[in-house]
């Protein structure tokens, strides 16, 4: 009997073998999609432009600043290229020159009955060269487009405002989870209702007594950076440098 043993004849062959046995090996590193976890806000601002109809009337730009406490925003897994997100809570105050001081709050975890200001981020794209790249850590986030759908309610001396139609912050291209200094702006208006309610379940608002316009919202780091807890555990983020 003869046995013949077929082995590549070139120098090619032999290294096209060689590289397929070490591919083969070594497996090649893919993206694992970005884990669900919740970011933690500090020092954010924004800003909005009030109008009261009838007498005494007036449209005013009112400054908004976080007070102490972090603000909360969920997001889901990855899925495709989507990432599903939430304000959980988020509270701004400002003073307003005809009405004195308020208080803007979002979030139905934070009271908001109208509920949730959910968003979310398309077109998703990981770092391949981030080192929590195979591991969907959101370090590897390298951009995608930001939207929230936004429901709020502000509180002044005189009562309780808030929107039934929510006011769209976005679509915004950012570079990073979670997007810090990143202007997210809404011009157009939408009506403001007001709170008369016993209980304040916005059951028995008659016409709406205003607008509310050119909402914006920019999420700040902490003085010493933003701790953000997510699927991975407590990591600090670190802003990424492009070159």
């Amino acid at each position: 009997m003869q046995i013949i043993m077929k082995t590549p004849r070139t120098v090619a062959g032999l290294l096209a073998a060689a590289m397929f046995l070490v591919l083969g090996a070594a497996g090649v590193a893919t993206a694992a999609p970005i884990v669900a976890g919740d970011d933690y806000l500090v020092d954010s601002s924004g800003r909005m432009t009030i109008t009261i109809f009838g007498p005494g009337g007036f449209t005013e730009v009112v400054k908004l600043t976080q007070p102490p406490g972090a603000a909360t925003i969920h997001r889901d897994a990855q899925v495709g290229t989507t990432i599903d997100t939430e304000i959980v809570s988020l509270d701004l105050v400002g003073t307003s020159v005809h009405v004195g001081p308020i208080a803007t709050r979002v979030g139905a975890a934070n009271g908001v009955v109208e509920g949730p200001s959910v968003g979310v981020v398309i077109n998703v794209v990981q770092d391949e060269d981030d080192p929590g790249y195979p591991f969907g850590d959101p370090s590897s986030f390298e951009s995608g487009l930001s939207s929230f759908d936004v429901l709020f309610e502000i509180d002044f001396a005189g009562g309780t405002l808030y929107n039934k139609i929510p006011h769209t912050l976005g679509p915004l291209l950012i570079t990073e989870l979670p997007p810090l200094r990143y202007d997210y702006f809404c011009p157009l208006a939408f009506p403001l209702f007001m709170d008369i309610g016993v209980l304040g379940d916005h059951s028995d608002d008659g016409e709406a007594v205003g607008e509310a316009s050119a909402l914006h919202h920019t999420p700040e780091p902490a003085t010493l950076g933003l701790l953000a807890l997510g699927g991975m555990g407590a990591l600090l983020r670190r802003r990424k440098s492009k070159a």
